[in-house]
């Protein structure tokens, strides 16, 4: 089997278990049942009507930013799947940057910081044109330097905005807004009170 696969490392977690503790399983293409617990797990495949007819407790998507059908496959498993979970790296102006974005939707990032080989030796830095705050490391610092702004945002920074998704680069507003940008001017305007 193609070791990048999730069945892949579903059935490798299992094989390694201590014999005690595994389960007897049965197995199909894209099945597996956990025969003494009667619950399972089912792949599909990635098009509008993924998982439409049955019932599922959780629904986990990988890579869910690619699916050029997500949204239809969000919108036929909402009544199906009361537990959905998107894991994706970000990807431009994606279905997927717009449930992440709009505030409906509990969100946990796995930020690169956190693994101990690339945040080792990290700290905060301030971006010199924006003002702004960010995590660096060395390893970061190095991996920026062989990216374009769009790839950093994308796969490093997790930032949806900053990936490409937006008319205007958004780094460079906030540069633009920097150098020229004035105070909000403010007025009092009372009318009188037959105007509507």
């Amino acid at each position: 089997g193609d070791a990048d696969s999730l069945y892949w490392k579903i059935d490798y977690i299992i094989r390694n278990l201590p014999e005690w503790m595994r389960p007897t399983i049965e197995r199909t293409q894209m099945h597996i049942a956990n025969v003494d617990f009667s619950s399972s797990i089912d792949g599909d495949s990635t098009n509008g009507d993924a998982f439409r007819g049955g019932r599922r407790k959780v629904g986990l998507f990988d890579e869910a930013a690619a699916m050029q059908q997500l949204k239809q496959v969000d919108m036929s498993t909402q009544d199906s799947m009361p537990c959905r979970i998107y894991v994706s790296t970000v990807v431009p102006g994606s279905y997927f940057s717009v449930l992440c974005t709009s505030g409906k939707l509990k969100s946990v990032k796995m930020h690169w910081s956190d693994h101990p080989d690339k945040g080792r030796g990290r700290s905060m830095a301030t971006d010199p044109d924006t003002g702004e705050q960010y995590i660096t490391s060395p390893w970061y610092e190095k991996e920026k330097a062989k990216r374009d702004a769009t790839d950093t945002a994308t796969n490093l920074d997790i930032d949806h905005m900053g990936a490409g998704a937006t008319v205007f680069n958004t780094r460079q507003l906030t540069i633009h807004e920097r150098l020229y940008g004035q105070r909000a001017l403010r007025w009092s305007i009372r009318f009188p009170a037959d105007v509507r």
